[in-house]
Formats: C-alpha cells, structure tokens, sequence
C-alpha cells in the first residue's frame, strides 16, 4: 500500500480520490484535504475537518508480524491545551476497540502510538515545528520503534498482538 503526492498517478487533479500507487487501486477518498503543487506535491492539511479515508484492505490486516508506518510531516503547530490528540494515522473499529493510532501529543509534540485508546510507546523527541521531516512507527514482534529523519527515537516492549481484526475497517491519515 502506498500513496505519494508527488506521484501524480495517485491524486487526480480536482478530485476527491487517492490511489495506490502499487496497482492504481482506489484506496480512498479525500475529504477538505488541499492539494499543495510545492515541494512536488502535498497534501496539506489545515486541521479542520480534513483527512485522506483509506479503504478497507487486506494489505491492512498486519497479523503478528512486523509493519511500519511512514510519512513526510511539517507540522506547523500544536494545541498546548494540555494533552489534545492529533491523529496521523487510524486504523480500527472505534477509538476503543479494535484500533490503533499514531498521534501527535497535542501538548509535548511528542509521536504516541496507542492501541484500543491505551498509549503504548511514546517517542522520546518531538516533532518538529516548520520544518519537513521523516517519521516512521514500526513494530517487529513485541518491539515498538519510533524514528525521526531514520534516526531512532524511543524502543519499547509490548506484544500489541495479533491486529489483523483492525483491517476489517477504513483507515485515517489525518482524522482526528
């Protein structure tokens, strides 16, 4: 599974769907997302109401085994509310069941991966502000990475289990 703005085989001018750029699949819908020319294409989100909707696939359904969770981000700011969540990624049923979610910890900037609603490994550094940089979540086993411009950023141990019950639903990237 893959969508890359810069590829403008997988964003069709004017329109509201996204393609996997593997096989020219639809693999979702955008929603108040704007395409930005700059950079050779983004996707710029502005934080209202704005997401990229994945379809359900079974290129979803992790399993027990290993997979990341990669995407360029400039991140032009974030609440200092105290704990607001701004989601990256989504995968799941609800936020209590049955999901997984990278997020942006609105109050440190921190990369937080939750499962079921529960935190479950927090990156040591933050995101940076106003600058495009390279963040990628993995998991291989029991072993939860999170990195920045490839550099690792925080190791933690838990078995999040079998997820393959997530792929049966849609997928989020912005939708929080």
């Amino acid at each position: 599974f893959n969508m890359d703005p810069a590829n403008r085989a997988c964003y069709i001018n004017g329109s509201t769907k996204s393609l996997n750029t593997i096989d020219l699949s639809q693999s979702g819908s955008i929603n108040a997302v704007q395409f930005d020319s700059s950079n050779l294409g983004t996707w710029d989100f502005d934080g209202t109401e704005d997401y990229i909707e994945i379809q359900q696939s079974n290129n979803l359904k992790f399993g027990t085994g290993g997979f990341s969770l990669g995407l360029w981000v400039y991140v032009r700011s974030w609440s200092t509310g105290g704990g607001l969540w701004d989601r990256i990624f989504f995968l799941g049923n609800t936020l209590f069941s049955d999901s997984l979610s990278w997020n942006l910890d609105g109050s440190t900037g921190k990369s937080v991966f939750r499962v079921n609603d529960t935190i479950r490994s927090t990156s040591a550094g933050a995101f940076t502000l106003n600058s495009w940089k390279y963040y990628v979540f993995t998991r291989d086993g029991s072993t939860l990475k999170h990195y920045f411009n490839g550099s690792i950023s925080t190791t933690t141990t838990y078995d999040i289990g079998n997820v393959d019950n997530m792929g049966n639903y849609r997928g989020f990237i912005g939708r929080g």
